[in-house]
């Protein structure tokens, strides 16, 4: 996780290291399933931030994007691409 990491550990410093590595769990697991949701192309990208507990749009890009290194919609693009190929 790189940079994020020590953003998230300079964040989280003088926490609890269980709640801080539950937090990063469930947020791990949000991702998961907005990449599940995000290859059904007829679900929005709102949809699937609302789905996966981002309160709004703004939030679920800079997570996803922190974590995979692009948005949620050039992941889905290029899940799209390759799926067709």
């Amino acid at each position: 996780m790189g940079n994020g990491f020590a953003k998230l550990s300079a964040e989280w410093r003088g926490k609890n290291t269980l709640l801080l590595l539950s937090e990063m769990l469930r947020v791990e697991t949000r991702l998961h399933r907005a990449q599940q949701l995000l290859k059904n192309p007829a679900l929005s990208i709102n949809e699937v931030a609302l789905a996966t507990g981002f309160r709004h749009l703004g939030l679920i890009h800079k997570t996803f994007k922190r974590r995979f290194g692009m948005t949620p919609s050039a992941w889905r693009d290029g899940k799209q691409a390759r799926n067709f190929h």
